[in-house]
């Protein structure tokens, strides 16, 4: 079942540099103070901006940090962590003082500050809070409850709640019952004397609903307990917007829009283009579909904000401005547009090229003129600008955008800040003997120090669900080898292949064989990973039949060199200390497996954790391991470490033969909630001299495996990838990419 899309889901476009952002000669006289760009590729995954009448800037993150700028004018944030871990929902501005909530387990913790630098926090047991708005002098929450249910609340303290619900019969439930039909809220608003809430309806948990197949619906209030029933819409209402005589509530997805759009997968159901899913009202009784229509399937702007006395839309291919939320002046371009605001009389819209990502776009309109669109010789970075629209927020003559960024301008064009704001995956780091080499899933990125970055390499085909995507690096003899997935020319599903170069930039591209074996070599299915090792790439991979492990001179034709009929999950093979290794479950009941084709071995009762040992690839020993639950494995010194997750606690286990262990507990600060912050429990092992390193949601070190420190100056996150130099290492994650130094101190 898929999950519902409260928030639009969106694509990253690559750019060729993302760091050491300056001002063009042309910037006026307001521009930015000349400040120094950190170039510690410390990324901040931007998610909700807010500004107050002050001009203070503080943005949240995906992760437990939030960033604050005091002055818009230099552009320089400051990080604040917290020692939890939590996810920053949403934030909100009220009477200047800034409000954030962040979930910690099914618990919310409230955090306010007057000037974005000093937080006080108030845990709120029971209430999983996902937003929050503030209407006449009262708090609004959406949030699952303590009974887990998902509904709307009002609270005026947090400290006691007023479950929002209907004493009359309007065919659908605000507060959910099991087996009815019940509303998914989704935005709340009040105008011309009446409480607006908007969303989707259908049978069953709110949480479980598909946008794709829900009716959309407004219902509105007076006193907030007898409601009527407004319109219904094809799908999902998920936004307001108002001004002081129009309220417009909107659906777009500019997803779906460039999923169609490329003839990929659509998320609208029947994959044709949609009614238009925009509607308004002047006097809040009843609501018209807007006069405007979409040619892509994106149903409705992406994003509309009410700014310069207008309505102003953005989503993929379609711009456009409304006084009244009826008649639109509308422009449709082959351009992806990627934010808008309003700047010196104008409407300003700015994107890229759809046939040509580096041309920049620019689109504007005076008071009631129609769009006249340029090229445009922004600065922004596709990089750190999401697929999902945004708008500019002024300032005191600066702008910032809403979502997904903390780069600020003066004039909608040259834009900088001292963050990135990448949300890719950093999935590998690898040090050549010259430079530090990453790759995400869409790009090559290299730093001659660790600190600053630049993109060498970027997937331009297929931008969407079906394009390539990286997985592993290598680097042997001169040569990158890159291991991936590509979707099949033939449509028979993913395959996987190799990208084979030399200086970063060019790149030689061949699809993986298997003697005798698999000509369609599927990673996410057939579980195939690759490592290479001395001068070979080395193979595993298990099916429902069997378990291979096959070598190939070239790295991408293989020879099998062992095959095993027995149901068992073949893991990734390593090499350490002379030794190949690799984990392996087997399991004790193998009629549960042949009766699923999509089964997938887990790590449950039944089963049994083993390592198959070799020294020359060609006979294997067996050797069943201590726990069922073993994530990772490193030599350190002269033993091998094994890192186990054995639920809730974490462990290592030492061992120097396989035969005698020792075990050790690591700390975590909530027994019941994962170190990491993953399903794998411990992303990596590495070390730097004589210190042990574990990553996951956390960086914890260790020099004796009982004593333990937390690098606090990291925010939670999913550290997934290292590269070590002497005594540096460089440490990856989702969004961010950090040094950490020889006396274990990460770098701001």
């Amino acid at each position: 079942m898929k999950r519902i899309l409260f928030v639009v889901l969106s694509l990253l476009i690559m750019t060729s540099s993302f760091m050491e952002v300056s001002a063009s000669a042309e910037t006026p006289a307001n521009a930015f103070i000349d400040t120094k760009i950190n170039t510690n590729m410390y990324y901040f995954n931007a998610k909700k901006t807010v500004v107050n009448d002050k001009g203070i800037a503080v943005s949240i993150s995906e992760s437990g940090s939030l960033a604050t700028c005091e002055d818009l004018a230099v552009g320089d944030w400051e990080i604040t962590t917290f020692d939890k871990n939590m996810e920053f929902n949403d934030i909100i501005v009220v009477d200047n003082k800034f409000m954030a909530v962040a979930a910690i387990g099914a618990d919310s913790l409230l955090l306010s500050s007057s000037d974005g630098i000093n937080w006080t926090e108030e845990k709120i047991k029971g209430y999983y809070i996902m937003k929050m708005f503030h209407i006449n002098d009262s708090y609004f929450i959406i949030a699952i409850d303590p009974w887990r249910q998902y509904a709307i609340f009002k609270t005026k303290d947090f400290q006691t709640f007023e479950r929002i619900e209907s004493q009359n019969d309007i065919g659908m439930n605000i507060y959910p019952k099991a087996d009815e039909v019940n509303l998914y809220i989704s935005d709340i608003a009040y105008f011309k004397g009446r409480y607006f809430l908007c969303g989707m309806y259908d049978t069953g948990d709110p949480r479980s609903f598909d946008s794709d197949y829900c009716k959309g619906t407004i219902i509105s209030s007076q006193d907030l307990n007898t409601w009527k029933v407004c319109t219904e819409s094809p799908t999902i209402l998920r936004d307001m917007v108002q001004s002081n005589d129009t309220l417009i509530a909107y659906g777009g997805s500019s997803y779906s829009a460039r999923l169609s759009d490329a003839n990929q997968i659509s998320s609208m159901g029947s994959g044709g283009i949609p009614e238009t899913n925009m509607v308004y009202s002047n006097d809040g009784e009843k609501f018209n579909v807007c006069n405007i229509s979409f040619e892509t399937n994106a149903g409705a702007f992406d994003i509309i904000t009410f700014t310069g006395g207008k309505f102003f839309g953005i989503t993929y291919k379609k711009i456009g401005i409304s006084s009244d939320g009826i008649s639109w002046i509308t422009r449709s371009e082959d351009v992806d547009w990627k934010y808008g605001g309003y700047y010196n009389g104008k409407h300003i819209a700015v994107g890229a090229d759809i046939h040509n990502n580096n041309r920049k776009v620019m689109a504007a309109s005076a008071g009631n003129s129609v769009w006249k669109i340029t090229e445009s010789s922004t600065n922004f970075s596709e990089k750190t600008r999401l697929a999902i629209a945004s708008f500019a927020m002024e300032s005191s003559g600066y702008y910032i955008l809403s979502e997904d960024s903390t780069d600020i301008s003066s004039d909608l064009v040259n834009w900088k800040s001292n963050l990135g704001n990448e949300l890719n995956r950093y999935k590998k780091i690898l040090f050549d003997g010259k430079r530090f080499v990453a790759i995400t899933e869409d790009s090559v990125i290299s730093s001659p120090d660790g600190a600053a970055w630049q993109t060498n390499y970027e997937i331009v085909e297929g931008k969407g669900y079906t394009s390539p995507k990286f997985n592993d690096m290598y680097f042997l003899n001169g040569k990158y080898y890159i291991y991936g997935i590509k979707w099949g020319q033939e449509g028979n599903g993913w395959e996987c292949h190799v990208w084979i170069g030399e200086d970063l930039t060019n790149w030689e591209e061949y699809k993986l064989h298997i003697d005798n074996y698999i000509e369609n070599a599927n990673a996410d299915l057939n579980n195939i990973r690759v490592s290479v090792i001395g001068d070979k790439a080395v193979l595993t991979h298990n099916s429902l039949e069997k378990a291979i492990i096959a070598v190939s001179d070239d790295m991408y034709n293989f020879t099998p060199i062992m095959t095993d009929y027995s149901k068992w999950n073949l893991g990734k093979l390593y090499y350490y200390n002379n030794r190949y290794v690799a984990f392996a479950t087997e399991a004790a009941k193998t009629e549960d497996l042949s009766s699923n084709p999509f089964y997938t071995v887990s790590k449950a009762s039944g089963f049994k954790d083993y390592i198959y040992i070799s020294h020359d690839l060609k006979t294997f020993k067996k050797v069943e391991l201590p726990s069922q639950h073993i994530k990772d494995i490193y030599f350190f010194k002269d033993s091998f470490i094994l890192a186990a997750h054995e639920y809730p606690k974490f462990k290592l286990y030492i061992t120097k033969d396989f035969k005698e262990y020792e075990s050790y507990e690591i700390p975590t600060e909530y027994s019941s909630i994962n170190l990491t912050g993953s399903e794998e429990g411990i992303y990596n092992i590495f070390s730097i001299d004589d210190v042990l390193y574990i990553t996951g949601a956390r960086v914890m070190y260790t020099k004796n495996f009982k004593d333990w420190t937390i690098l606090d100056s990291l925010p939670v996150n999913g550290y997934m990838s290292f590269a070590t130099r002497g005594s540096q290492a460089v440490v990856g994650g989702h969004g961010i990419m950090i040094r950490i130094l020889q006396n274990n101190s990460a770098l701001k």
